[in-house]
């Protein structure tokens, strides 16, 4: 799945309320071919597995690249206006 396919795909999840914005702890490691909850691909033992753990306790799995740094880039908020 290309970047904007998956930057659409984290806006609908977002806006739905399937995939929270809100700040969890965040573990890094090896993937192990569990499936990216942001392109749906399986996260290869090669590539890096970010877990992010939220407050409620619900888990979701993203790569560590593009798929975490664009829900990360979606979750942040607006810059403030120019006065």
């Amino acid at each position: 799945m290309d970047a904007d396919s998956i930057r659409t795909r984290i806006r609908q999840m977002v806006a739905a309320g399937t995939l929270p914005c809100e700040e969890g702890k965040i573990w890094a490691g090896r993937g192990v071919g569990e499936s990216c909850v942001a392109c749906t691909e399986p996260i290869e033992p090669t590539e890096t597995d970010f877990e992010v753990v939220f407050p409620s306790g619900e888990s979701v799995r993203l790569h560590g690249q593009p798929c975490h740094s664009i829900w990360i880039e979606e979750c942040a908020p607006p810059p403030a206006p120019a006065r």
